[in-house]
């Protein structure tokens, strides 16, 4: 994820089991920095919400 040229903004994590992909999104948060997300199925984030 580092070589997109692009800043990147958000991570959203959206294949896996729920534990899973929680810790995946905190292991992206915290060794590169990008915000991370793991959703839960059916939740949503919209544009909007930052």
């Amino acid at each position: 994820m580092s070589a997109f040229e692009t800043p990147i903004r958000h991570v959203f994590v959206v294949h896996g089991e729920d534990q899973v992909t929680d810790e995946f999104a905190a292991s992206i948060k915290e060794t590169l920095g990008y915000e991370a997300f793991a959703p839960f199925s059916g939740r949503l984030r919209g544009s909007s919400d930052g």
